[in-house]
């Protein structure tokens, strides 16, 4: 059932659902010892590794899942393993297919989740920028960009306030604090770090 989920999701729906439930796939085969049927959904996990843009992980995956089993159940890997071919080029990810193919079940298994832990991770830093984006206006790349700067070590707190505004009723009455804030103007309106201990 997960593995049947996960396909879906890859094609249609949620890729963060999709890491999920490729996640639950992987390791119900891995625990069960079912090496053979572990290669589809690590097929489906190179198809969103690639189309994320981790072509070296993808290729390492494939190596590992590609059989006539896998091709027959994932039609759609076929076209995976053509467009990193032309991305990687074709000795890149011979090589890269090969040490897939020589890693036992249980590297393999560690390694796909550690790449799923990082493509949700990305999933979700996205999903958070866009949302900041639409309550200020602003594009998702430029949020991100504003995060980065700033290290993105602490849980920030995004303020948001309109120039001129007189009652302060955009995100609420400004936050006080010792620290020097790091505004970022666009649009009209200021995004600024606050202080966690600011707002205790």
């Amino acid at each position: 059932m997960a593995a049947s989920m996960a396909r879906l999701e890859t094609e249609y729906g949620d890729p963060l659902a999709a890491l999920d439930y490729l996640a639950l796939s992987i390791h119900n085969f891995h625990d069960s010892a079912n090496t053979a049927l572990m290669g589809v959904p690590m097929a489906s996990l190179a198809t969103i590794m690639d189309r994320l843009g981790h072509h070296e992980s993808a290729a390492t995956i494939v190596g590992f899942a590609l059989s006539p089993l896998t091709t027959a159940t994932f039609p759609e890997l076929e076209m995976t393993i053509a467009h990193l071919r032309s991305v990687l080029g074709d000795q890149t990810y011979e090589s890269l297919a090969r040490k897939g193919e020589t890693m036992t079940t249980a590297t393999m298994a560690t390694y796909a989740y550690d790449q799923i832990d990082q493509a949700r991770t990305e999933l979700e830093a996205v999903s958070n920028s866009k949302d900041i984006a639409t309550r200020l206006f602003v594009s998702p790349r430029t949020v991100q960009t504003y995060l980065t700067l700033t290290g993105n070590k602490t849980a920030l707190m995004l303020h948001c306030t309109e120039d001129g505004a007189e009652d302060g009723s955009m995100g609420g009455p400004p936050a006080t604090s010792n620290r020097a804030s790091a505004p970022l103007r666009t649009g009209g309106r200021v995004a600024t770090e606050i202080d966690p201990c600011a707002c205790a």
